[in-house]
């Protein structure tokens, strides 16, 4: 797809003040392939999350990466949970400084090598499963109930309990997009008449 100049307006809490960010993303458009120009493109909140992440991750892999130091504040200033628990996992929220976020892969989870590699600290085990939305720099982890912290490996039995557990979750969240597709389709069927 073509690529244009996107115009955003991010209200970036780290610099105090609204800024006009300029970044280069990819224009997907099944309607209209034209390249889109600075001019035409509406002003968009970086921090609302119904803002592409394309767009916003166009922006942020355009800014200069953090240095050390600022790594090792951030570092400091992460704050971690206390761990809760259900019947097949144990969770815990791990909150970074919001800036901290621009360095962050958009659009899904962090691998552990990944987390690690940017100064959060926690025993071995742990997997990044989803991030509290509006929040994106509240970042939700789990582990099997009765992993060794020290080689990240879960008891067999509980580990059978978490992969059912697992399929469970990805059958609800594909009967919800199936509903979402259906509804959507409603909804075009009615606004043709």
């Amino acid at each position: 797809s073509p690529l244009g100049l996107v115009r955003g307006y991010g209200g970036a809490p780290d610099l105090g003040k609204p800024v006009v960010i300029y970044a280069m993303a990819a224009v997907h458009s099944e309607a209209n392939q034209a390249q889109a120009h600075v001019e035409d493109m509406p002003d968009i909140d970086m921090w609302d999350p119904s803002v592409p992440a394309a767009v916003v991750q166009a922006w942020l892999s355009s800014l200069a990466p953090p240095r050390p130091e600022q790594m090792a504040q951030w570092a400091e200033e992460t704050d971690y949970s206390d761990k809760y628990c259900d019947e097949v996992f144990e969770y815990r929220r791990v909150t970074v400084p919001v800036p901290m976020v621009r360095i962050f892969p958009l659009g899904r989870c962090m691998t552990e090598e990944e987390w690690r590699s940017f100064g959060i600290t926690m025993s071995r085990g742990w997997e990044h499963y989803d991030n509290h939305l509006p929040e994106r720099h509240v970042l939700l982890f789990r582990r099997v109930l009765g992993t060794d912290p020290k080689t990240g490996l879960a008891p067999p039995d509980m580990a059978e309990k978490a992969a059912l557990r697992l399929r469970y979750i990805a059958e609800l969240e594909h009967q919800r997009q199936l509903l979402l597709r259906e509804k959507s389709a409603r909804q075009e069927d009615a606004d043709m008449f």
